[in-house]
């Protein structure tokens, strides 16, 4: 059995018609959420429908397709009696900011949890440990503040998934050697804020990711970067676009 394995939700951008793009993440010692779009829950629900099973939330950034899908998640969790405690991860702010966002949808239901949000913060520059799995951000370069993140997994492949935004030379570092699957809008046009194939495939001879899956692309992109992302994969590179519903394996690295 892996160590690990990443199941693609949904690989969607803001107003598609595929499920927004989240990742659920098992290890030997933590399940985590990436991410919770508003069509995400319904995914989770089929994928885990255990209201228990989850350890933490991480939250790249505050756009709707990435966080309206939380006050259904909570309210679920709350009507299934979850009693365990629920770690809130991301920036500076990250539980306040789903809290209001909670108040806001159904008015009240917090008070009503009989499990406690917790918060655990992971900045640029402060490794944490979570459940024995090592987390390391970084800012990327989008219309609002995201925080990539690298996973370092015990007896697995790192991960690392960009949330939204073109790479930074920081949060590029995350993907080294790793199992890398960052947003990735067009195949060569540049879109303020966010990440093309062309400038992704700038970073592979450097980061040398042991794979590249490209979500959240554009509708109007999508195939194009198909079309190019195929090409890289015929030359030997490890280039993706994963559906709905894959399942990656994260073995020994």
């Amino acid at each position: 059995m892996s160590a690990a394995s990443v199941s693609f939700l949904g690989t969607g951008e803001a107003f598609d018609a595929r499920p927004h793009t989240s990742l659920l993440l098992r290890t030997k010692s933590a399940t985590l959420l990436l991410d919770c779009g508003a069509f995400v829950p319904p995914e989770l629900w089929r994928a885990e429908p255990d209201a228990e099973a989850l350890d933490g939330i991480w939250i790249s950034h505050l756009h709707a397709d990435h966080v309206f899908g939380l006050a259904a998640l909570l309210g679920r969790a709350w009507e299934e009696e979850r009693r365990r405690p629920l770690t809130v991860l991301g920036g500076r702010g990250v539980l306040q900011a789903v809290e209001d966002l909670l108040e806001r949808g159904y008015p009240g239901l917090r008070r009503r949890f009989a499990f406690a949000l917790e918060e655990v913060v992971v900045e640029p520059g402060a490794p944490v440990v979570f459940r024995g799995l090592v987390l390391r951000s970084a800012d990327s370069a989008h219309s609002l503040r995201n925080l990539s993140l690298r996973v370092e997994i015990p007896g697995a492949v790192p991960l690392c998934y960009s949330g939204d935004g073109a790479p930074t030379e920081a949060s590029a570092d995350l993907g080294h050697a790793a199992a890398w699957i960052h947003e990735c809008f067009s195949a060569d046009r540049e879109v303020p804020g966010h990440a093309s194939l062309k400038a992704l495939e700038a970073e592979l001879p450097r980061r040398r990711p042991h794979r590249l899956g490209l979500v959240h692309v554009g509708r109007s992109f999508r195939d194009a970067v198909g079309v190019r992302a195929t090409a890289l994969a015929r030359s030997g590179l490890p280039v993706s676009l994963p559906e709905p519903g894959e399942v990656w394996q994260l073995g020994a690295e």
